[in-house]
């Protein structure tokens, strides 16, 4: 398991916003990054805020397995919306969940959305448009969400 000190988890849950709930999201107050997922340097290592969450909570690594969410949040820390998935599974929830903001977005947006950013149309003009938000068109864009769909 990666060596969390008791500065690192004490570091780690002074930006999570924890609630006296289970059922609520304890969202992460710190850096973020690829869309929004919470990250924190532990030992020199970038890591994810819900893996850290996951691997404190239940006191092991997840190794090759990926920090899941139930929810669907990708800044939530609650140990009870984590669950150790395999990449399968990512890919599994992806798919189920294509472009999380994207529940919105059709193939022929997704067309749209690339051929409007060629002509310089701004992201963020694009995410207001579509109901998502600009880091989503940039993963449309560069086909990191609906890479499937052709220009």
């Amino acid at each position: 398991m990666t060596e969390y000190s008791p500065i690192t988890v004490a570091r780690f849950w002074s930006k999570v916003d924890v609630k006296k709930s289970e059922v609520a999201c304890w969202l992460w107050r710190g850096a973020v990054a690829n869309g929004s997922y919470g990250r924190m340097k532990v030992n020199g290592e970038s890591l994810t805020a819900s893996r850290i969450a996951w691997e404190l909570a239940n006191g092991e690594t997840l190794g090759e397995k990926y920090a899941l969410h139930k929810c669907d949040n990708p800044r939530c820390c609650n140990p009870h919306h984590i669950y150790a998935g395999s990449p399968s599974d990512n890919r599994r929830d992806l798919h189920k969940r294509q472009g999380r903001s994207g529940d919105k977005i059709t193939p022929e947006d997704v067309k749209t959305i690339r051929k409007e950013r060629k002509a310089g149309i701004s992201r963020a003009s694009l995410a207001k448009d579509f109901g998502v938000d600009a880091a989503h068109i940039s993963k449309i864009e560069t086909g990191r969400a609906w890479g499937y769909i052709p220009d």
